[in-house]
């Protein structure tokens, strides 16, 4: 495997990663949002 290539399959892993992680703070912020909205709603 030349340089390259490892660095493409290392930079593949991280595009995902990153997309998994920002999808689950998306969803961390999504979630206090709503909850936040409900306590102040009651």
């Amino acid at each position: 495997m030349t340089i390259n290539k490892l660095f493409h399959f290392i930079w593949q892993k991280a595009k995902a990663l990153r997309n998994e992680v920002s999808l689950y703070v998306f969803r961390a912020i999504q979630a206090a949002g709503v909850n936040g909205i409900r306590e102040s709603g009651s």
